[in-house]
């Protein structure tokens, strides 16, 4: 069965709340802002993002994202976050893509063929490139974002910023 990427959406459920528990709350500059949700809160969350990809009730300094699951045969393998566009925080971290993969599941290209499914829907979305940026030490994020195109930009001590021409 094909890898999939679809949208969260207001009806998922204890499936997809129970996978954002299994993340970290935050790795590699990842932040996963479902981890500590109480189940019984998990629908106010599912609709804050689903307006939040359409730009309603947006905190000033935050852009429209659309979260989307991996999924293999109804099984999530991991999340990716696709920004609209960026404003000068992005620019500086977190670029247009971050994304994470079940820790069981890392080391088997999922993230390399996340990645590549989250580009075709950033060029269905209208842009014309992306940047990803990852920590310095992130070897396996400077691999998947590499595989796919990605050149880089600029660095720092702690920092890699790529972009990838769609």
């Amino acid at each position: 069965m094909a890898l999939t990427l679809r949208p969260l959406s207001v009806q998922d459920g204890e499936k997809e709340w129970r996978f954002l528990q299994e993340l970290e709350q935050e790795k590699n500059g990842f932040g996963n802002d479902g981890h500590g949700v109480p189940l019984d809160e998990f629908p106010e969350y599912l609709m804050r993002h689903v307006k939040g990809a359409h730009s309603v009730n947006l905190p000033e300094n935050r852009v429209p994202q659309t979260t989307y699951w991996l999924e293999e045969e109804g099984t999530i393998l991991g999340m990716i976050k696709l920004r609209h566009y960026l404003n000068e925080g992005l620019l500086e971290h977190g670029g247009h893509i971050g994304y994470m993969i079940h820790p069981d599941q890392r080391g088997k290209g999922y993230g390399k063929k996340m990645l590549a499914l989250a580009l075709e829907k950033s060029r269905l979305k209208g842009l014309d490139s992306v940047l990803i940026t990852c920590n310095q030490d992130n070897y396996g994020s400077r691999g998947v974002i590499e595989a796919n195109g990605g050149r880089l930009w600029k660095e720092s001590d702690k920092s890699r910023w790529y972009w990838i021409v769609l």
